[in-house]
């Protein structure tokens, strides 16, 4: 499967190492609590829906299905969470934050968005339709679980040895962990979700598409690659004013003269190469360390 096929040496790929430099789940995690925290204000604004934020973040079959289908909340509804208690949201944020900065570090940050963002609003589009199908046209439909569901079935599925501390002290190896949650949604699929809470559907459908991108190498920039060769850019016609400007072409080779060997930029190619090769657990306190202080300075161009 292609799906290491050197992502890492993409600009933004590196800077995801930290949160702090712009990374895909920086940015999640401060718009998704900010929007909870939003939905915490404005909670009695409309008590019946739990207030206006959370109505106008969710999504219901009847604003998909009745009337102008309001297809925008299903990637909206990735952002709201329940409002009655932090739980919903610091578990998916939780695993969010421990998950998918390894992950962002594989795919690039761009290509880490496209996944979370497609996941989770089929996972979203989902449950809709099997509220819908159930006969509940009003119930809320929202969360990242199904976003956060693909992307621990995805790390699972590529580092499934990888050891992990369940309640942060049970050692196991993270597969354990995904086959543990995985059995919870199939079994509560068999009820509806409406009886628990649970949008077990949505986890489903998020895990179902992290199985997929991993077999089949869904990823994003690959497929819009194939896509853009039926719907070529077109080129814009030259003027007598540009007629005799050269424009470069960046999708051809440059040449460029030999740069001197930077030691800092050849070591950090070194544990990345060895991260591709063996995972990011084969690398030593030592290594991680310097990965994380110099990363950030050098990119690739």
């Amino acid at each position: 499967m292609g799906i290491y096929d050197r992502a890492y040496s993409r600009d933004d790929s590196v800077d995801a190492l930290s949160v702090r430099h712009r990374s895909a789940v920086g940015t999640i995690l401060v718009v998704t609590i900010s929007a909870w925290v939003l939905q915490l204000l404005f909670r009695n604004s409309d008590p019946s829906w739990g207030g206006a934020i959370t109505r106008f973040l969710s999504a219901t079959p009847q604003d998909l299905f009745e009337g102008f289908p309001q297809v925008w909340k299903i990637l909206t509804a990735n952002f709201a969470h329940d409002w009655k208690g932090p739980w919903h949201l610091f578990a998916n944020m939780l695993f969010l934050f421990f998950f998918g900065r390894e992950l962002e570090v594989m795919l690039g940050r761009r290509e880490f968005y496209a996944l979370y963002f497609i996941s989770g609003s089929l996972a979203i589009l989902a449950e809709v339709v099997v509220q819908s199908l159930a006969g509940y046209q009003t119930t809320l439909v929202l969360g990242a679980s199904g976003a956060v569901t693909a992307i621990v079935v995805l790390y699972t599925l590529i580092d499934p040895k990888r050891q992990i501390l369940i309640f942060f002290f049970i050692p196991a190896p993270v597969w354990v962990l995904c086959v543990v949650f995985l059995a919870q949604d199939v079994l509560g699929a068999t009820a509806l979700a409406t009886s628990s809470g649970v949008a077990h559907f949505a986890h489903l459908t998020g895990a179902i598409y992290g199985l997929l991108y991993w077999r089949f190498d869904l990823r994003f920039e690959r497929w819009s690659g194939v896509f853009g060769r039926f719907f070529p850019k077109r080129r814009r016609r030259k003027s007598r004013g540009d007629a005799e400007i050269l424009r470069p072409n960046f999708s051809e080779e440059r040449t460029e003269l030999p740069a001197e060997p930077d030691p800092v930029r050849t070591r950090i190619d070194d544990l990345l190469a060895k991260i591709y090769e063996d995972g990011i657990e084969s690398l030593s306190d030592e290594e991680r360390e310097f990965l994380e202080q110099n990363s950030s300075n050098y990119k690739r161009f």
